[in-house]
């Protein structure tokens, strides 16, 4: 190969490692627990999803790793069981949806759009997948519909009669319009085809209105001698409408980022890998932390499996900052350490307020994106 055509080549694959490096910047994280951290093996479900009520189970499992867990869940035989993610706000155009699953059956996975009240499914799309006995890795793209919605959620579900078994779940948003081109080994969202019969878990499109057939003139009949008047017959009752599709998880966990307030003086300055112990934090804690574009900061905080107390991420600017929240723990019963490991990455100049809740404690990070 001439030098020419080797400055070719190393230009051609700069460029290329260029344009991703782009598009992984533009993502927007969705903090799910794609691990299924924080709660015990057996235990179900881990923090972050809800169990729907559908008369299947759910349990976590120990992964490759030792702090790494799936979630496995068993259907019965005549209808699906789900978990649903905590509700985040909808910050993009287009969903990108990666995990790995196991099992016997069919599993799907796929997201659900809800109301600015965070209570009622405006739309939804998911895609189904033939498990097998070994992991198999996927990564799904979705395109959000043109509709009034302003919250979004991860379903994943073990269609009637599978188990599977779902880990190393991710999801990112990007604020494209366009859903990338197929590749191999990349299952996109299908071009338009006819509405398939609803399955359970999917709302289906309503079918369009029958076109009327055209009336036709009737020849007059002869007169005829008046027939006795007749009772009319009462009218039948009205159709009720059809009842909305509710959120089986509970009240929304995440609103949309209020400008930011002023440091209050108590205000401690947030420090790099450091662990905040749960009992030590007061209700109200605050923390100032400023970090370079292009930076993160990440610090623990303790929590309590056994209490069912949880760190969640309430608010925060996702234009800002990036925010990472995985639950995890230390050590075994009666040495075990909850804790929630989190980081903050700067994504542009700015200032927003990062907020988390567990139980009665809040927790507000002022960040100062450089």
């Amino acid at each position: 190969m001439s030098f020419k055509c080797s400055l070719l080549v190393l230009g051609l694959g700069a460029a290329l490692f260029s344009a991703s490096g782009a598009l992984a910047d533009n993502d927007i994280d969705l903090p799910v627990n794609g691990d299924f951290r924080g709660a015990p093996s057996g235990y179900s479900p881990a923090p972050g999803w809800t169990l729907t009520p559908d008369g299947g189970g759910a349990r976590i499992l120990p992964g490759g790793d030792a702090d790494e867990f799936a979630l496995e869940l068993q259907a019965t035989p005549g209808k699906s069981q789900s978990v649903v993610s905590t509700s985040f706000q909808l910050v993009g155009g287009q969903l990108k949806l990666e995990f790995k699953v196991r099992g016997t059956g069919s599993a799907s996975a796929g997201y659900e759009l809800l109301d600015a009240a965070g209570q009622t499914v405006v739309a939804a799309d998911r895609r189904v997948i033939a498990a097998s006995p070994y992991d198999q890795e996927y990564k799904l793209y979705f395109q959000m519909p043109a509709v009034n919605a302003r919250f979004i959620r991860i379903r994943l579900t073990a269609e009637a009669g599978s188990a599977v078994c779902f880990r190393d779940v991710d999801a990112d948003m990007y604020p494209g319009a366009v859903a990338p081109a197929a590749q191999p080994g990349v299952i996109s969202a299908p071009p338009a085809a006819p509405a398939p019969a609803a399955q359970p878990g999917v709302i289906a499109a309503p079918a369009p209105a029958a076109t009327p057939a055209p009336a036709t003139v009737a020849a007059p009949a002869p007169a005829a001698t008046p027939a006795p008047a007749t009772v009319a017959a009462p009218a039948p009752a009205a159709t009720p409408a059809p009842a909305t599709v509710a959120a089986p998880a509970p009240a929304v966990q995440y609103q949309a980022a209020p400008a930011p307030t002023a440091v209050p003086p108590s205000a401690q300055l947030l420090q790099n890998d450091r662990y905040y112990t749960y009992t030590f934090l007061d209700n109200d804690t605050h923390f100032e932390a400023s970090v370079p574009c292009g930076s993160d900061i990440d610090f623990k905080i303790g929590e309590d499996a056994s209490s069912q107390l949880y760190w969640r991420l309430v608010s925060y600017n996702p234009a800002v900052c990036r925010v990472k929240l995985e639950h995890d723990s230390d050590g075994v019963f009666p040495f075990r350490i909850d804790k929630a490991e989190i980081e903050l990455k700067a994504l542009m100049p700015g200032k927003t307020d990062v907020v988390f809740v567990c139980g009665p404690k809040k927790v507000t990070v002022h960040f100062t994106a450089l």
